[in-house]
């Protein structure tokens, strides 16, 4: 997720995207929420300002709708003889999944900057062009929401707004 050139890729696609005032509002989500979004989230909160520990917060608050989201599915799979542990860790997000990313990032890059600049090659100037558009988020208890902007329905977390930018990840949005 942190370390291949197909993701870094990705990443930076996202992130060009993530940067483009037309884009937005930016909704952006994957099957779980805490692998490929996990990580996309992350990096955003970080480029925000937020701590790592309010990051950390935010990739676990997925696991309050997984239940939902994936119960019925996660039933069939143990009826049908499956090994909880193997469900768990297909659909939980656990620290040490981010941890994991973290470290590779810091072990290879040197932080964040470093993974930013080197791994996802963005132009210097990219992340402090961004900043005033996304102040650094206050650290806040998980699960809280930041403004009215919409209500999530099976959703663990809605960023919003930061700026001019509406953030919305790992949601599923009704209107309002």
């Amino acid at each position: 997720m942190v370390l291949s050139p197909g993701a870094a890729a990705a990443y930076r696609a996202f992130l060009d995207t993530a940067s483009d005032p037309r884009a937005r509002p930016l909704l952006f989500h994957c099957a779980t929420g805490k692998d490929r979004t996990g990580w996309a989230a992350a990096l955003l909160l970080m480029m925000a300002g937020a701590s790592r520990e309010a990051v950390r917060a935010e990739f676990l608050a997925v696991n309050r709708a997984v239940p939902t989201a994936f119960g019925p599915a996660v039933r069939r799979f143990l009826d049908e003889g499956g090994d909880p542990g193997i469900a768990s860790a297909v659909v939980e997000a656990r620290p040490r999944y981010l941890e994991a990313a973290l470290d590779a990032m810091d072990e290879r890059w040197g932080g964040l900057d470093g993974y930013l600049a080197k791994a996802l090659r963005l132009p210097r100037r990219w992340p402090s062009g961004c900043a005033p558009t996304w102040p650094s988020p206050p650290d806040r208890r998980p699960g809280t929401r930041m403004g009215p902007v919409a209500r999530p329905r099976t959703c663990h977390r809605a960023h919003a707004p930061y700026g001019d930018a509406q953030i919305f990840s790992r949601c599923s949005l009704r209107s309002r």
